[in-house]
């Protein structure tokens, strides 16, 4: 092919990408319209969900202070704890050689072996987060 072909090919493709844009962009309008009431919907919608939630995680999180072995509730709705541990490396590995019970640092062991200690160096903290259930079982 030389270059005058060429360059028509290339005219006549460029053409036809932009035809078959100027299509989607007309499409994609029409769409647009068709959908924004629903998408609009979906919003508040989403909004009402949210607030709802809050209500369920405030009403599920003082239900679990009052009794911390429960973490299953109506619905599926659950509470899962976690807990955060926070300290300097140094400090875990100078404790650990003071009290002569690691050769070296190791993360999950020291964690273990202070599960029960109050460190100065520590900080401890749980947080308490509600679960969804993929599908909720309404039991009466």
């Amino acid at each position: 092919m030389n270059l005058k072909e060429s360059v028509k090919q290339y005219d006549e493709i460029r053409k036809q990408i932009e035809q078959k844009k100027e299509i989607i962009a007309i499409h994609k309008i029409d769409y647009e319209s068709k959908i924004g009431n629903a998408s609009a919907e979906i919003k508040e919608l989403e909004e009402k969900l949210n607030i709802t939630f809050k209500d369920i995680e405030t009403e599920l999180k003082e239900e679990f202070k009052k009794d911390k072995t429960i973490k299953k509730f109506y619905g599926g709705f659950g509470i899962q704890e976690i807990k955060t541990v926070e300290y300097s490396e140094e400090s875990a590995l100078a404790w650990c050689k003071l009290k002569d019970m690691f050769i070296t640092y190791d993360k999950k062991s020291f964690e273990k072996a202070i599960d029960g200690l109050t460190l100065d160096f520590v900080k401890k903290d749980r947080d308490t987060k509600v679960t969804v259930p993929k599908e909720i079982k309404l039991e009466d």
